[in-house]
């Protein structure tokens, strides 16, 4: 290469490189704006890559007005440089702009849809016009003579190692080391040193004629550009189901998504190496046909190896036992999904570009055909996540993507070809199904085997919200999985989940309004829907799991999703409260475990913030918190994200789980109230149905919680301690704790059995109440004799619960 062609390509990989870092920082800012939901986020997606279209169609034509096509793109990396300087410091402007236009509507209201496309469109309208303008303003600085169409394809290629860069280096090193907006400084400082070369070989190379420019209007023919959409298509086509499929298979975590897409680029980008290094003549429609031939065979190969790969999680668990080599090993697994069919498709739309290229006015062209790709992506992730994936399952999708491939290799190919393209089709519709069990298997947690894994699949759903739901029976046992992840059962779990929302009745001052977050089996649901509240409002993402719910353990939830004081709202939490005025006398927040991508944004500072502005001032929050594999330091942090919202904090143990409550004001509770919910319905399953028992359950007081903090804090100021939205610490530190078996729950238990537990005060009107206080503590916390002797100072109320222990071997 010369030393232009260098530069060119090291520019491409830096512009790559930022591209990826900012498109995710702009979409993990937003969905602070708009929530997590499928829709939201498709939202922002559409917005954002139309932009990028409308951008490629308007600097096709620009680029070739210009003088300096070299110093266009350089103005183009500085805009979108400022644009990420800018987006951290306006990202609470947009979060009240948003509040403000959408407050008090409901989630499926439609109004509130075109809001969040109008505002996503205006948000990311700048940025992604200028994205959209790079490549036809290269291909403009290239197209003065002959071998531009190689280079072009080079500098795709490098753009796509950029990418792969920074998706590798975002996931694992910028925002885990830097937070968010620092990470999008960082992206920013990219594309101001892509900015500086551009403008270095802008000096160094031939401006063409003004004449010369304005004569470049030619346009790539209907069929490339058709193909060109199909190749964007086909690309996020395959992307959204593997990446769906990958949930499964490989893991949730950030980390495993930030694999999954560097290894998705890596193919693309092998695929568009090896189409620029062949030679010019060979580029036309049956090199493109033997490519659809090859993503069809690509498929046939790997469609098979998707219930097969979880297998290498159980095998490798033998000695993978650092957090490195367990990803190391989903590394490996996505290599073998994803890699042979992604370097197939990776090299279509290079292909075509080269296929387009005219020496001397090409330049919209190029625009065009670049608009069209990405406008395809976007048919591709909608119709896919929408329309695809909920009708036809993950399998389905890839045998019909692969058939489409297959069918446009037949048009394309000579009669020779034909009859191997059948042959692919027809074992591919052969092939037995997947075993769903070991699919859903849930083996890449933990690198072992759950005790669920075996068991029959009795009911399954796809959808692009909740990925794989499926409930599994394992003698009399039924468990909810969602991605192979442990959601809840009906039998040993049921007293757990009882126990997590009956808590908060300690130290529940009102009974209004209750909202509980996260449904699962609906157990805990039924818990609350159990207490004296007027209303429960219940917010869960995915329509599976509350089709489950309702379907399959009706049995343990009492029914509580046909109950008319709960109100089922489908919407991703945070944005709920964000547009909701209601206030609340329970927050109740019962999630899957926090590595879970997505789920640390509701331990986060922000969050509590705003849940508390939704809480009357007696109102309590509830929160589960996972005890096994957390660091001292991680438990410490979730309980200093909570602290510095709420001045009130206790947290309890059940079920070897952590239930912390939180409150505006003091958590006491008072006795007279306690006894008139014990021996009800509220309190079933505790001992003799006395509500008093539960009281024993402390296992931090709120001098523990700080003292616990300070522990793990020392010199570190708070405001940089708490997980929030900026930092992430919890999403980007929880997962490494799977690695780590010494992460037990009997490990946090000793570290902090030093720390103060003294239960939560009860107001008692005489002394036989504080003895029935006392007794009921005591019975919780093991010391039998001390709770007998209590309990018979107790009066009439204490009494069942006296025979009751008495009758106790």
């Amino acid at each position: 290469m010369s030393r232009t062609r260098w530069l060119a390509w090291f520019m491409f990989v830096l512009s790559g490189a930022a591209g990826l870092v900012f498109e995710v920082a702009m979409q993990r800012s937003l969905t602070r704006v708009f929530g997590v939901s499928a829709f939201a986020t498709s939202t922002v997606l559409a917005a954002w890559m139309g932009g990028i279209a409308l951008g490629a169609v308007l600097f096709g034509r620009l680029s070739q007005r210009v003088k300096s096509p070299w110093r266009l793109y350089a103005w183009l990396e500085v805009g979108i440089a400022l644009v990420a300087f800018t987006l951290p410091a306006a990202v609470p402007s947009i979060i009240n702009a948003f509040a403000a236009a959408a407050a008090g509507l409901s989630p499926d209201d439609p109004s509130l849809l075109v809001l969040r496309l109008g505002l996503a469109f205006l948000i990311t309208l700048v940025p992604t016009l200028l994205m959209g303008g790079t490549l036809p303003a290269v291909a403009r600085g290239l197209g003065e003579g002959d071998g531009g169409d190689t280079m072009l394809t080079q500098l795709y290629t490098a753009n796509l190692l950029g990418a792969v860069a920074g998706a590798a280096l975002g996931s694992y090193v910028f925002m885990p080391t830097f937070g968010l907006s620092r990470t999008q400084l960082v992206g920013a400082s990219m594309n101001l040193a892509a900015a500086a070369i551009a403008f270095i070989i802008a000096r160094g190379v031939a401006e063409p004629s003004p004449r010369e420019a304005v004569k470049d209007t030619s346009r790539a023919a209907l069929r490339l550009v058709a193909l060109s959409a199909w190749s964007g298509l086909a690309t996020f086509c395959a992307e959204v189901t593997w990446f769906q499929l990958l949930g499964v298979v490989v893991g949730n975590s950030v980390y495993a998504f930030g694999i999954m897409l560097a290894t998705f680029l890596t193919g693309l980008a092998l695929g568009s190496a090896w189409l620029s290094r062949r030679p010019q003549g060979t580029i036309d429609e049956t090199l493109l046909g033997r490519v659809q031939l090859v993503v069809a065979l690509g498929l046939l190969f790997t469609i098979p190896l998707w219930d097969k790969v979880p297998t290498t999680f159980l095998i490798a668990g033998k000695w993978a036992t650092t957090f490195a080599s367990r990803e190391f090993v989903r590394v490996l697994a996505c290599l073998e999904l994803m890699l042979l069919p992604s370097i197939a498709l990776g090299t279509v739309f290079p292909l075509v570009l080269r296929a387009a290229w005219k020496p001397g006015g090409q330049h919209a062209g190029v625009g065009g055909l670049s608009a069209a790709n990405t406008l395809g992506a976007v048919a591709g992730s909608l119709l896919t996540g929408f329309v695809l994936l909920p009708r036809l399952g993950s399998r389905t999708v890839l045998l019909v993507l692969l058939t489409v491939s297959a069918l446009i290799a037949l048009v394309l190919l000579k009669r020779a070809w034909r009859g191997a393209a059948i042959a692919i089709v027809a074992l591919a519709w052969l092939m037995p199904g997947w075993n769903m069990g070991r699919l859903a298997s849930g083996y890449n947690v933990y690198f072992s085997v759950p005790y669920y894994a075996n068991g029959e699949v009795l009911w399954l759903r796809e959808s692009i919200e909740a990925g794989l739901t499926s409930v599994v029976r394992n003698g009399d046992a039924l468990t909810m999985l969602t991605n192979g992840k442990f959601q809840g059962n009906d039998v040993e779990e049921v007293p757990a989940q009882l126990g997590f929302a009956q808590l908060p009745m300690l130290v529940q001052q009102k009974w209004d309004s209750a909202l509980v977050i996260g449904l699962g089996t609906g157990t805990s649901l039924g818990a609350v829907a159990a207490q004296p509240y007027e209303d429960v409002d219940v917010v869960e993402l995915s329509g599976d799991i509350i089709t489950a719910g309702r379907e399959f353990f009706g049995h343990v939830n009492d029914g509580v999703l046909s109950n008319g004081r709960v109100n089922i709202v489908r919407a991703d939490a945070r944005n709920f409260l964000l547009l909701s005025k209601k206030h609340y006398d329970l927050i109740s927040i019962e999630l899957s475990s926090i590595w879970f991508a997505g789920a640390a944004d509701l331990y986060n500072r922000e969050f509590y913030a705003l849940a508390k502005e939704h809480m009357s001032q007696t109102g309590v929050l509830q929160q589960w918190v996972q005890l096994h594999h957390l660091t001292r330091r991680d438990f410490a942090i979730v309980l200093a994200s909570v602290r510095a919202e709420f001045p009130y904090a206790v947290l309890y143990e059940y079920g070897e789980q952590g239930i912390l409550l939180a409150s505006k004001s003091p958590l006491v509770g008072d006795y007279q109230t306690l006894t008139k919910l014990s021996g009800t319905h509220a309190a079933q399953r505790t001992p003799a149905q006395d509500v008093l028992t539960l009281a024993g359950r402390v296992m931090l007081d709120q001098a523990g919680i700080d003292a616990l903090i300070e522990e793990e804090r020392k010199d570190t100021p708070m405001e940089r301690f708490v997980s929030t939205d900026d930092s992430l610490h919890l999403e980007y530190s929880t997962p490494r704790g799977n690695a780590d078996e010494s992460l037990t729950v009997e490990a946090i238990f000793e570290s902090i059995r030093h720390l103060s537990r003294k239960s939560s005060p009860i107001t008692t009107p005489d002394e036989e109440a504080q003895h029935h206080v006392n007794g009921a503590i005591a019975l919780t916390r093991g010391r039998r004799d001390d709770a007998l002797r209590e309990l018979s100072l107790g009066g009439q109320k204490a009494r069942p619960l006296l025979e009751w222990l008495q009758a106790q071997p």
